[in-house]
């Protein structure tokens, strides 16, 4: 491999273009520990396709996907070396897939898996990250007892994507 360390962080703080200086939004990043048995992952917005042609936030969810989001690293090149690549941060993510429930008029999200059952991930780069992305559990008729707040984005399989979260996300999905 050409690197021989890895750079990590727990969180990136995300600024969006508004009309108003809206605070800036927060990605947090926690593996496994004492604390947490399931850690703790954001969902974010990424852009995977054309940026010209899909430009967040005007396009909406067009061009972009949902994703959770596990490790923020920067790749560090052997000592006494300059690479292209090392001022690149990287996150390693777990895909999702959305889809419009138009009864409701909000995107429910499920997490991408191949057939043996584990999580479909990418590793992208920090330039395509948009947006902070709020997550929801979806609940049916009945709901898991066994859920809690630190268990519940690691147990549950659909969750809705919260366009209510803040005015600028809303318009953003709105467009979609």
């Amino acid at each position: 491999l050409p690197f021989d360390d890895l750079r990590v962080w727990f969180k990136v703080h995300i600024q969006q273009a508004s009309q108003s200086t809206p605070p800036a939004l927060m990605v947090n990043v926690s593996p496994p520990s004492t604390d947490g048995k399931y850690g703790c992952y954001d969902a974010a917005i990424f852009t995977v396709n054309d940026t010209k042609l899909n430009q967040w936030p005007a396009s909406g969810l067009k061009g972009h996907t949902v994703a959770e989001v596990h490790l923020i690293m920067q790749l560090l090149p052997p000592r006494g070396k300059t690479t292209p690549w090392a001022a690149c941060f990287l996150m390693y993510v777990q895909l999702c897939g959305s889809l419009l429930d138009h009864m409701i008029q909000m995107y429910t999200v499920k997490c991408a898996m191949r057939s043996a059952g584990v999580p479909f991930g990418d590793i992208l780069p920090l330039d395509q990250l948009h947006s902070f992305a709020h997550i929801v559990p979806c609940f049916g008729p009945v709901t898991d007892s066994r859920l809690t707040a630190e268990n519940s984005t690691h147990s549950a399989q659909v969750f809705f994507l919260n366009k209510y979260i803040d005015k600028e996300f809303y318009y953003a999905i709105l467009n979609t």
